[in-house]
């Protein structure tokens, strides 16, 4: 069942910002039960811990004007290391899809990201069982200037600017072919008053890192959330508020930023992430950084490369969540470049992709070789994107998402080991967690899975065997799976160094009936 309902905040919000056409909402059912719930053959549900995670589950999604649900299918569980839990997958059918529901206790927060061109937004009501569904479409959305990339050198800062920290020997190499870079998330008290910020970082967090695993990305490299920071200021001084100066003043620590440097090695951080409000007003701004839409990022300066003496990227809190937006740019400080590779991208490959017929465009596609056509439906818009970086090795709808010239999965593993060294000397990656130990719990496909905690691991990742798709992400030290027959396990344990050989492997025991 959906209802129609007008006065949803957030909705209210993200029209008042992307148009009254672009954005629909309406309030739906959720069987979210399903998500920790055990369902036999016979439609039987025997329900677990609400609080413990369970991979390989289905949930429905009830969509207004669409004649059955979305099937979501669950392939991740990522437990965040504040206890948050982001259940990951995609759409049944859609292979351009990406689906992130982040859950804290009650709260919910869902981004489901349809190749079709719409997002959908998920989002608990206070004091009710049912959710907001916002339903945004992407064709219509606010664009800035075509032909004109969003992104920044920091070889263009002002000549002043203050040295910044040597973190590590500028020769130094990376220690392993992966590693974990921590992002820190910086907000103003502005957002901070819209958005529950953790539930947004977690799910920023998990997005990135589930566009990994979708796009043939070593399984070694991934994203983490090393902290969540209110800079105490708004961001709405006059010289100091659009999307270019903000850029500027944190390579220059300036104004807000002054303990921009401070604040990276308190948490450990290898990159930042600001997160501020949408703004119309600004109107100083230059259409390509205005407040109004859209992110910037600093790329990796060329004479400093593969170091980055600015890993900053910032954000609208509109489009953190209603676009791809923040994952694009977190994408930029890893050096990538829209698909036309303007900017002398390191490696030469770090760039998006979009096909000759522009039908669809990768994550780094910034409609700069393909079209858009801001009053065209979906099913009539010349170009979508989908929840992939490029790789010429992976297929959407039977097409390859890249070619040799266009292969950001391959530069992604390139960087990401340098990026997980910027905040300093990476770590020996762990031992494998082993011994691991795998208990049938008599109910079906439900297993638990237990590994062994190793002294320098951050995070560990449990796979099926000849899968990079994650089926649980976190600190934990076990987890639940739902299987429907016989599966082959194994887990790495994981810092910044990399992630360890495999764990030994173990077997799911699957059970026809429930004691």
């Amino acid at each position: 069942m959906a209802v129609e309902s007008e006065n949803s905040d957030r909705a209210n919000e993200l029209r008042r910002f992307l148009g009254d056409e672009t954005v629909q909402s309406w309030t739906v059912n959720l069987d979210l039960d399903a998500l920790t719930a055990i369902e036999g053959p016979n439609g039987t549900r025997i329900a677990t811990d609400r609080g413990a995670p369970l991979s390989g589950q289905r949930l429905a999604l009830p969509v207004p004007k669409r004649s059955t649900p979305l099937q979501l299918k669950i392939d991740t569980v990522h437990e965040g290391k504040d206890g948050m839990i982001t259940y990951a997958g995609k759409i049944d059918g859609d292979d351009g899809s990406l689906v992130a529901i982040t859950v804290d206790q009650e709260a919910l927060l869902g981004r489901i990201h349809h190749s079709e061109g719409f997002t959908y937004l998920l989002e608990s009501r206070l004091d009710s069982p049912q959710y907001t569904l916002s339903i945004i479409d992407q064709t219509l959305i606010p664009r800035p200037e075509k032909k004109h990339h969003n992104h920044l050198s920091p070889q263009n800062v002002e000549q002043e600017q203050k040295q910044a920290p040597t973190r590590r020997d500028q020769s130094a190499q990376p220690m392993s072919s992966g590693g974990e870079v921590r992002v820190l998330v910086m907000y103003t008290p502005a957002v901070a008053q819209q958005e529950n910020i953790a539930l947004m970082a977690n799910n920023i967090i998990a997005t990135f890192n589930q566009s990994l695993s979708y796009s043939g990305v070593n399984s070694s490299n991934f994203v983490t959330l090393a902290g969540l920071r209110n800079i105490n200021d708004n961001l709405s001084t006059s010289g100091h508020r659009c999307r270019d100066e903000i850029l500027f003043d944190k390579s220059n620590e300036e104004e807000a930023f002054s303990n921009i440097s401070d604040w990276m090695s308190e948490d450990w951080a290898d990159m930042g992430l600001t997160i501020m409000t949408t703004e119309t007003g600004y109107t100083e701004c230059s259409p390509w950084y205005s407040r109004a839409y859209g992110g910037a990022a600093f790329f990796i300066p060329e004479s400093a490369y593969p170091e980055h003496p600015f890993p900053y990227a910032n954000t609208t809190h509109t489009f953190a969540m209603a676009d791809l937006t923040a994952i694009h740019e977190i994408g930029h400080v890893l050096n990538g470049r829209h698909e036309d590779c303007g900017g002398s991208p390191q490696p030469t490959f770090a760039c998006g992709y979009a096909p000759s017929h522009c039908d669809w465009q990768t994550i780094m596609g910034g409609y700069v070789n393909c079209d858009f056509e801001e009053n065209d439906p979906p099913d009539q818009q010349p170009t979508v994107r989908i929840a992939r970086w490029s790789n010429p090795d992976v297929n959407y709808i039977g097409e390859k998402t890249g070619e040799t010239s266009r292969n950001m999965a391959a530069a992604l593993d390139t960087n990401m080991p340098y990026a997980a060294g910027w905040k300093g000397p990476q770590p020996t990656p762990p031992q494998p967690p082993n011994p691991v130990s795998i208990q049938p719990e008599f109910c079906w496909g439900m297993n638990t899975l237990q590994w062994t905690a190793q002294p320098d691991a951050t995070e560990y990742r449990v796979f099926q065997t000849n899968s990079s798709v994650p089926v649980y992400s976190g600190p934990g030290t076990q987890t639940l799976v739902n299987y429907s027959s016989p599966t082959t396990l194994v887990v790495r344990a994981c810092n910044a160094g990399g992630c360890s050989a495999d764990s030994q492997q173990v077997t799911t025991t699957y059970y026809a009936g429930c004691l």
